[in-house]
């Protein structure tokens, strides 16, 4: 089981089975960087640098570091999975001309020899403005597959309270990621996020070819969560949940806000809900 740097190109699907129905699929593409990569900048991509897309340590993490092992020291610096020493592959959406949202942006910490998972880190934006890192240390495998369970912190959608866990599912190869996140509550799968991606090589021309799906990807995640949650709203009819204070000292302010919370959509939402 393992994870290589690369162009990852495939699906997001999001199952809702509770409490009505409710399912959507959009190409995705994420793109998979060793963290302490050396990797020149190009006309098109940029590691920490300015261009059409780009990857900053400084939009994760909490915002505080340029760099990502110096973020990933300090959140790590008391657990004992973490190795600096070790390969950690960051897999994320890039920005386009400085802008992205993403819902999720993983880190993988691979052991050193056979290049298995040890530590997996979920960091998690919601659109209020706020980011959460579950950090992932206790697996269980499931055949080739590294299975974590963490109960959930952090307040993402408005249309679920804050009860439950997540069950993370990583399936990792040299040719295709597959990741599950399931919202389980009373041992019944409620909501499941899954990315199915394959693997091409990092490289300009690819991401050239794959530039019109990234722009897609970068501007409108924001309107497409918008218009499933007018779909939830409106004709599902679900409760709407008022955001919770954060109560844990992984959440944090984003460094990267949507447009939605920049907006204020969340406020208009709940007056038109009224």
């Amino acid at each position: 089981m393992s994870i290589s740097e690369g162009i990852y190109i495939g699906k997001l699907t999001h199952q809702r089975s509770y409490p009505k129905a409710h399912h959507f699929q959009y190409k995705h593409v994420m793109l998979a960087l060793d963290v302490d990569s050396n990797k020149t900048s190009s006309f098109i991509f940029g590691l920490n640098k300015f261009r059409i897309l780009s990857i900053y340590a400084k939009n994760h993490l909490g915002g505080e570091n340029t760099n990502f092992r110096t973020a990933l020291n300090k959140l790590l610096k008391y657990n004992a999975k973490y190795n600096k020493n070790n390969q950690m592959i960051v897999l994320t959406t890039p920005s386009v001309l400085g802008h992205v949202f993403n819902p999720a942006t993983f880190f993988f910490q691979l052991d050193k020899e056979k290049k298995d998972l040890e530590l997996a880190i979920v960091e998690v934006n919601n659109t209020f403005g706020e980011a959460h890192t579950y950090v992932l240390d206790k697996q269980k495998l499931d055949k080739t597959v590294s299975v974590f369970f963490n109960k959930k912190e952090f307040h993402v959608s408005p249309f679920a309270d804050m009860q439950g866990h997540y069950k993370f599912k990583f399936d990792l190869n040299e040719n295709q990621i597959n990741i599950s996140i399931h919202l389980i509550k009373n041992d019944t799968p409620i909501i499941t996020a899954n990315f199915n991606g394959y693997k091409t090589n990092f490289a300009n021309s690819i991401l050239l070819k794959s530039l019109i799906k990234i722009v897609t990807i970068a501007y409108f995640t924001e309107f497409r969560i918008l218009s499933q949650a007018f779909r939830l709203m409106i004709i599902k009819k679900l409760k709407f949940y008022q955001k919770p204070e954060p109560q844990n000292q992984n959440t944090y302010i984003s460094s990267s806000p949507s447009y939605i919370n920049k907006m204020k959509f969340i406020k208009w939402i709940k007056k038109f809900k009224k």
